[in-house]
């Protein structure tokens, strides 16, 4: 019991002390609803995860990676180095007749020529590896930035090789621009979200939250990734059709980015929950 005497207010006056001001005591604070912070959890595992897909389009979409995933794709469909190979008379001939520029007859892409004086060496003999690898150049460049349509105007609609229309069509320059700018807006939310998150919750616990949802992010895109290659390993084409075979290893090698992404993001995640875990409980 406290030796302090109780107040007592009579006729005659107030004896004893009166109680503390009240206001003197901060104001107990209950902290965020535990639903609020789960509800912002999940809207920023499910936010960061489509910005780490989105990312990962961009990336593999971006100008270096998407042309030579186009040149390797187009190597086997159009059969570029057979098919400059038979044309070396006709080639031969336009450089005896002095063209600067080299159209392979028979080529999908026709408005791509190669310049002669890139495939010709000092005693002026035709270089037909050279001239392979400059036709697949150009007209991987030209897939970049007009998809299946660099080939020919109806691009590529029947049969099995729908999915190589698909694939030409995907990456290109236009879809680099739609994913950059996808991924700014999520990248954006998903910073404000995690703000949030921090800013809510107590002490040093407060950066549990996030670094989970970051986890969750990542693996769930590494699972993801893997299943994709799965798929492709498991049902793709057979070698018995080089072209389709071609196309779903160049898909299966552009996985590596989400791949690689979902492991940063989820290390990184689990860098922030797990020190800020063992951290909390000790305090």
């Amino acid at each position: 019991m406290s030796g302090r005497p109780a107040p007592v207010v009579t006729p005659e006056g107030f004896f004893g002390e009166p109680p503390p001001d009240l206001d003197a005591y901060e104001a107990y604070d209950a902290g965020t609803s535990p639903a609020v912070l789960r509800f912002l959890g999940v809207m920023l595992t499910l936010v960061a995860g489509a910005w780490l897909a989105v990312f990962s389009l961009a990336q593999a979409t971006s100008e270096d990676v998407a042309i030579e995933a186009q040149a390797r794709g187009l190597a086997v469909l159009t059969e570029a180095d057979a098919l400059v190979a038979f044309e070396a008379p006709a080639l031969e001939a336009q450089l005896d007749e002095g063209a600067t520029s080299l159209e392979v007859p028979g080529f999908p892409a026709p408005a791509v020529t190669v310049p002669a004086s890139e495939v010709t060496g000092a005693d002026g003999a035709l270089d037909l590896d050279a001239v392979s690898a400059r036709l697949l150049d150009g007209a991987a460049e030209r897939a970049y930035e007009s998809g299946s349509d660099a080939l020919r105007p109806e691009g590529v609609s029947e049969g099995g090789e729908r999915s190589v229309d698909l694939v030409m069509d995907l990456l290109t320059r236009s879809w680099h621009q739609r994913a950059r700018l996808v991924a700014l807006l999520a990248g954006g939310a998903a910073v404000v979200l995690g703000v949030l998150l921090v800013l809510l919750g107590h002490d040093v616990g407060r950066f549990v939250g996030p670094g989970v949802a970051l986890f969750v992010a990542g693996l769930l895109t590494v699972l993801g990734a893997l299943a994709v290659r799965f798929v492709i390993s498991a049902l793709g084409p057979g070698a018995d059709d080089p072209v389709l075979h071609e196309y779903a290893s160049v898909v299966g090698e552009l996985t590596r980015l989400p791949l690689r992404n979902g492991l940063v993001l989820a290390a990184a995640g689990l860098a922030m929950a797990l020190p800020a875990a063992v951290l909390a409980r000790r305090a």
